[in-house]
């Protein structure tokens, strides 16, 4: 990747942080994960997410994947667990499960269902 196209990058980040009304920390590398570009816009929140977006490109270039699709995958990881450890299960016993996570955190509750393949149409729920 040329210092050009990293610069483009950085010019439509900003674009779409200012259209957003966001300050922060914008960071191109290349595919090895080493730093071309680094801006950090006027008023951006946190210091810190100068080496937090540094690691974020860092990250995703290594892997080969955008960002979101890494924090997809790790969100998603205890509910991929929770269905598989509970495998077999009767219903009830999943639906007790989800019942009693949703208390704790409905948010997880919810991801824990919806790994299940359960619906609030599937009894308890």
């Amino acid at each position: 990747m040329t210092l050009a196209t990293a610069e483009r990058i950085v010019a439509a980040g900003i674009a779409e942080a200012e259209r957003n009304r966001l300050a922060g920390v914008i960071a191109v590398v290349d595919d090895g994960g080493w730093p071309i570009l680094l801006v950090r816009m006027d008023n951006a929140a946190y210091i810190a997410s100068v080496e937090l977006a540094q690691g974020k490109a860092r990250t995703a270039a290594l892997f080969k994947k955008p960002t979101e699709a890494l924090e997809n995958a790790i969100n998603q990881g205890p509910f991929e667990n929770t269905a598989r450890a509970m495998g077999d299960a009767r219903i009830e016993v999943k639906e007790r499960h989800v019942v009693n996570c949703t208390k704790a955190d409905p948010a997880y509750g919810a991801g824990v269902a919806r790994a299940l393949g359960l619906t609030s149409d599937s009894g308890a729920l």
